[in-house]
Parts: C-alpha cells; sequence; structure tokens
C-alpha cells in the first residue's frame, strides 16, 4: 500500500477520508474495498457543512494532510483515525495543525479549501492557509487564483490538467492558466439546507481512470457533455448510489495499491 498523490490516484485506493454523515456512500466504498476514515461534526464549520472533509482538512502533498488549529476533543478523533491508519498501513501520514483558526462564516470556514493537481494549487489566496501557500511558492509550483473561495467543492479532477465546474470565476482562472475546462450548469447537485451542492463536492478519483459520485449523475442535465469530457481523458464514471447527488464534502484518496 503507498499513498496517493492529492486528488490523483494512479492505482485502485485503499483508504480515503470522506463524511460520516452519510453511511450508505462509506458502505459502498467499503463494498468496493476501500476503508473509510470518516469525519465528526465539527461545531465551528456552518451546520450544514459541519461534516465536510474539505473544509476540516486538506490533503495539500502526498503524506500531508492539514487540520484545523482549533480542533476540538470531539473532531480531534480525525487525527487520531488517521494516526491509527498510518500505524496499521505502515504509510507515513504527517498530520499538521495549521496556525489558522476554522470559523462558522465565509469565507473563515475556507483556509483548507483548495484543489492540488500536481504542481499546481487552486485556491483563493487570500484565505487559504499559509502553511499550503507555502508549499506552492517554491520553485517548479503554480498557484491559480480564484475569487471562489469554495474551490475544491466546485472542481471535480480529472487529471493533473482537466477539471469540470459549473463556478465562473475558476472556469476563467483555469483556462487563462491552460487547463481544459469543461464548465456545466450550476445546480442539480442536493447539498442540506442551501438551494444546492458543487460538482467537487460529490465525486472523488478512485483510481487513474474511475471519477465515483454519490450518486445517479445521469439526472444532471449535462451529463452527455460529462460523460463525453471525462471519455476523452480515459475516465470511467462510477455511481456510489442510485440515489441524487450528493455534495457531502469531497472524498479524499490516500492510499493505493502499489
Amino acid at each position: 500500500m503507498t499513498l496517493c498523490k492529492p486528488n490523483l490516484p494512479e492505482n485502485s485506493v485503499k483508504v480515503v477520508v470522506a463524511s460520516g454523515e452519510y453511511s450508505y456512500i462509506t458502505d459502498e466504498l467499503k463494498k468496493l474495498g476501500i476503508a473509510v476514515v470518516t469525519t465528526a461534526p465539527h461545531i465551528r464549520l456552518p451546520y450544514p457543512e459541519r461534516f465536510h472533509t474539505d473544509l476540516q482538512l486538506s490533503h495539500y502533498s502526498k503524506g500531508k494532510i492539514l487540520v484545523s488549529n482549533n480542533i476540538t476533543m470531539a473532531e480531534d478523533n480525525i487525527v487520531k483515525k488517521l494516526t491509527i491508519v498510518s500505524a496499521d498501513t505502515g504509510v507515513d501520514i504527517n498530520i499538521q495543525k495549521s496556525t489558522s483558526f476554522l470559523g462558522n462564516k465565509y469565507p473563515h470556514n475556507i483556509c483548507f479549501n483548495n484543489v492540488v493537481m500536481d504542481n499546481k494549487l487552486i485556491c483563493n489566496v487570500k484565505f487559504t492557509a499559509k502553511e499550503i501557500i507555502k508549499e506552492f511558492s517554491k520553485p517548479g509550483c503554480k498557484i491559480v487564483n480564484t475569487k471562489q473561495g469554495y474551490s475544491k467543492c466546485s472542481i471535480a479532477v480529472v487529471n493533473s490538467n482537466a477539471v469540470i465546474t459549473s463556478d465562473e470565476a475558476i472556469f476563467k482562472a483555469c483556462k487563462k492558466n491552460d487547463m481544459d475546462v469543461l464548465k456545466i450548469t450550476p445546480g442539480f447537485i442536493n447539498l442540506p439546507y442551501y438551494n444546492y451542492g458543487f460538482i467537487g463536492g460529490c465525486c472523488a478519483k478512485l483510481s487513474k481512470d474511475i471519477l465515483a459520485f454519490t450518486g445517479n449523475i445521469k439526472n444532471h442535465p449535462d451529463y452527455i457533455l460529462i460523460k463525453s469530457f471525462l471519455q476523452n481523458h480515459g475516465v470511467h464514471i462510477l455511481e456510489l448510489s442510485n440515489k441524487p447527488l450528493l455534495d457531502i464534502g469531497s472524498i479524499f484518496p490516500l492510499t493505493e495499491s502499489p
């Protein structure tokens, strides 16, 4: 078992970090032979987002996990669970506490909500944790700055240079940086208590050629465009349920088969 690059596994994923709120999704992942490290509710996040992995932590570099500095005893189980995974698998997971503090209102809840794609970081630089910005300020790295603070929520990673989003600011920023971007219609993804959720929050790569969705992607009005875009990049669709698409705050691949 080896560590995955953030968002971009090469082989079959073996361990992920995901919301502990929806057991029907985590149960399906387990049926696929994937161990799931589940989040607990973070009391300092907005209530609808309290379980969201992409707000609680960032897998910002291979094997490096950044968590909130104001994590409480209840939320601290994510650190304990990751420590156990590291010990059980023999994989070195570096868990760090950020100097950033999470808040319950935007933009103070988005310091970890960024997208890592090899040497690229897509985020709102102003509100992203300093440790992450420092990591991608090194030579050979590129920071793609966008006004959209919910970057991870808003982006489905297809490969190291291709994404899907419904956000205009992200679309423009990625196109400006010579990335292949499919812009889809906003909405049609459930997120309780909000008008709608986002594409990045309802999917994840489970191998180099599989993008898994939390629900039935066929009901999205842009399904044909999404399917075609993925096929052009050699990626197939896997649906984890027949329910409507649900934004669960992303699924983070952590380890994969050798």
